[in-house]
């Protein structure tokens, strides 16, 4: 029988195993968030009615509004026991493009324990969301939706079912129905005294509380730069308060180094200025990273390190508040401190080309490997992938690759499209070809289509590589074929098999037929589709 025969009965025998309760999707609890108690109780107060709750944080980048979120989401668990969830919309994210309203039901989903097959079928966002609400339907869930664009972004992922909340953080003010609108300010100067102390420990500054004001006054009352601050103070336990005072003054006496771009943060241009060397190339190399946070592994490739010493340089610069870790081992850099960080001079010319250029094949590297592992179906199809990474990982059995390309999804998306823009093209188009079946298997069509498109520029100029460009031609048919769009897999797939018969490689002849009688049987033309597959059957 068809597939989407067959489809039904298996989503439901699989549903049927499922007999463990969805994972929390959260990341770990922040550190103790302090002088924001009137948030937290208003955000409490939202869990008491039964009827959809939506609380809208706003408020200044570095203000605290995901440690907020996710300090209240942490608290509420026992509240909301069936899902817990937290999706990344990188709306303001320097390093990335914003999350697609379909990518983010995509990754709800797989969240909520919806299987694959589901997902993968639901191709459009009112299909998704569908099925959002339905996984959500008699549950009390809580869901996080972090750093969102606007209003339009999250439409979609607000649950509609009595009982359940929404937590949105966003730098601008929400209207959608919201049952508390909370808009972050900077810390009272009783909160950042409270915040100080307890970073460094009270007994240093029990009898300085002016000094202490004038610490955090100059941090604007922003938590991410008092943290910064304290970090550096309690590293250096021979300072004094006014030494400190007197450093936070002085900033603009600093060599240029510490003041780049016309940063006026004393707290940022004061940590970096306090960093080693091997601290501040490190520092700055993250600043540029194409994507939106890195591992030990990518970060020993990116700065040519041993994993120990990377592990070590990285763990500085999270002690110093200069990165955060919001899962073990992945590191990334707060909206503020990116914007410093990649303002900084680069040093050697090639310095960041080639750190980045290590980056890259690390991750085509492991992505191949990665695929090989996940979809061993695929092996003889994969491009040939000549480029090595002394730090590249091996996998040994299919769920460990396909949990690291889930968790490098966002930074493999920002790779491809910065190899591209730096001329890396044939790491760019084998990196977006070897994704495609990932995207497929986890229903990522837009991902799936816009990667592969720019595989397809990239490769469709003179001396390109022909048999890459007739691959990837293949793959957006399917992709296009899967959007329910089948003139335009059929306009592809021709193309595609022009250049295999150019080539004379009689199995991607053979293979490239078949799929135009796909194409065709899905259309109802079978008699066109037994005349493909006659002709495939003769190759």
């Amino acid at each position: 029988p068809p597939r989407s025969t067959l489809f039904p009965y298996t989503t439901l025998f699989r549903s049927a195993q499922r007999t463990e309760p969805a994972a929390v999707g959260l990341p770990a609890q922040p550190d103790r968030v302090l002088g924001r108690d009137d948030e937290l109780a208003l955000i409490r107060e939202a869990t008491t009615a039964d009827t959809p709750r939506l609380v809208w944080i706003s408020g200044a980048p570095g203000v605290g509004k995901t440690a907020l979120a996710l300090s209240a989401a942490h608290r509420l668990r026992d509240e909301y026991p069936d899902h817990q969830i937290m999706i990344e919309l990188n709306g303001f994210d320097p390093k990335t493009r914003p999350t697609t309203p379909l990518d983010a039901l995509g990754t709800a989903l797989d969240l909520l324990g919806v299987p694959p097959e589901q997902i993968e079928n639901a191709t459009t966002v009112a299909k998704r969301a569908c099925l959002y609400q339905s996984a959500l339907a008699g549950t009390r869930s809580l869901v996080l939706l972090d750093n969102a664009e606007s209003e339009d972004q999250v439409r979609d992922l607000l649950p509609n079912t009595p009982g359940c909340l929404a937590i949105v953080t966003c730098r601008y003010v929400g209207g959608l129905g919201v049952s508390e609108n909370i808009r972050l300010e900077p810390l009272s100067r009783d909160a950042g005294r409270v915040l100080f102390q307890h970073l460094v420990g009270t007994a240093r500054v029990r009898h300085e509380l002016a000094m202490v004001d004038e610490v955090t006054a100059r941090c604007g009352g922003l938590p991410v730069e008092i943290k910064m601050v304290a970090a550096r103070f309690h590293l250096h336990r021979t300072w004094t308060l006014d030494h400190l005072v007197r450093l936070l003054r002085d900033v603009d006496a600093w060599p240029a180094e510490s003041r780049f771009g016309g940063a006026t943060s004393a707290a940022l241009a004061m940590s970096y200025h306090h960093l080693t060397d091997p601290q501040r190339r490190l520092f700055r190399l993250l600043g540029l990273l194409p994507g939106p946070d890195i591992g030990v592994l990518g970060t020993a490739a990116l700065a040519q390190l041993t994993p120990p010493a990377a592990r070590a340089l990285l763990e500085d610069l999270d002690t110093a508040s200069l990165l955060t870790e919001p899962v073990a081992e992945r590191y990334r850099m707060l909206d503020p401190i990116t914007a410093y960080a990649a303002a900084v001079p680069e040093g050697a010319p090639t310095e960041v080309a080639d750190a980045l250029d290590r980056l890259l094949d690390f991750q085509l590297v492991t992505t191949a490997a990665a695929m090989r592992a996940a979809f061993p179906i695929d092996r003889d199809r994969q491009p040939k992938v000549t480029r090595t990474s002394p730090t590249a990982v091996t996998f040994t059995d299919a769920d460990t690759a396909r949990d690291w390309l889930a968790t490098e999804r966002a930074n493999l998306a920002a790779a491809i499209r910065d190899a591209a823009d730096r001329g890396r093209t044939e790491r760019a188009w084998q990196l977006a070809l070897l994704l495609w079946r990932w995207h497929y298997a986890r229903g990522h069509g837009q991902d799936w289509i816009d990667e592969l498109e720019l595989a397809r520029t990239l490769l469709d100029e003179p001396g390109g590589d022909r048999h890459g460009l007739a691959t990837v031609l293949s793959r957006l048919s399917s992709a296009r074929w899967q959007a329910g769009r089948p003139a335009e897999a059929l306009e592809l797939a021709a193309r595609a098999l022009s250049i295999w018969r150019e080539r004379g490689d009689v199995g991607g002849e053979a293979q490239e037929l078949a799929a135009i009688a796909l194409v065709n049987l899905s259309d109802g033309d079978h008699v066109a589709a037994i005349a493909h597959f006659r002709e495939a059957l003769a190759c």
